[in-house]
């Protein structure tokens, strides 16, 4: 567990809280451990899933639409079937 502070004044306890950072902090007790790792959409990202592979984690979460690293297909959705699925697939 980590608890959220605040941004702290420049000094010996300032830590970089972006959402990355965060998760790597708290992943690393189970790092190579070869576990799934749920997430929140606040966290989760294409570049944080690259890094648990690295770490032999996996992670199931939604990601919001607003991240650039998604590919458009999956953004717009107003020409999709309601009630419809798209699923990505990558080699890893």
């Amino acid at each position: 567990m980590e608890v959220y502070v605040g941004k702290q004044p420049d000094g010996p306890y300032v830590v970089d809280n972006s959402a990355l950072s965060v998760v790597k902090r708290l992943i690393t007790p189970i790092a190579l451990s070869g576990r799934n790792v749920t997430i929140d959409n606040w966290f989760s990202s294409i570049p944080l899933a690259s890094y648990l592979l690295e770490q032999k984690l996996t992670m199931v979460g939604t990601i919001r639409k607003n991240k650039k690293e998604l590919p458009e297909k999956f953004v717009v959705s107003k020409d999709r079937e309601q009630y419809s699925s798209l699923f990505g697939f990558q080699k890893k």
